[in-house]
């Protein structure tokens, strides 16, 4: 599996992007056929946190994404991360693991 890095492919968005966040951030967008992958790094006075959203508009995220994306995007353990599917089946990954949500998945 391989997602290819389309960031430099989408400078405007990315501009608007950091233009909404607050204090230092880093964003990558990725893609694998109808996958799409929005990647967020920042750090402030609490530390780093990492964000990750999934979407495919034609079909389910598929387990395998998941766990690719957390092992070789973001660098992490699946047991390290809160993993959410928002209403529009949007798959939201958060480092470091949030109290409320248990990384299950």
């Amino acid at each position: 599996m391989r997602f290819k890095d389309i960031t430099n492919e989408n400078e405007n968005l990315i501009s608007f992007l950091k233009m909404q966040g607050l204090g230092n951030i880093m964003l990558k967008l990725y893609a694998r056929d109808n996958t799409e992958v929005l990647f967020s790094k920042s750090s402030n006075e609490n530390g780093i946190s990492e964000h990750m959203s999934i979407e495919n508009r034609m079909r389910g995220i598929k387990k395998s994404e998941i766990t690719f994306v957390i092992t070789n995007i973001m660098k992490h353990s699946p047991d390290d991360v809160s993993i959410v599917t928002s209403s529009n089946n949007i798959i939201h990954i958060s480092y470091p693991k949030s109290q409320t949500h248990n990384g299950n998945y």
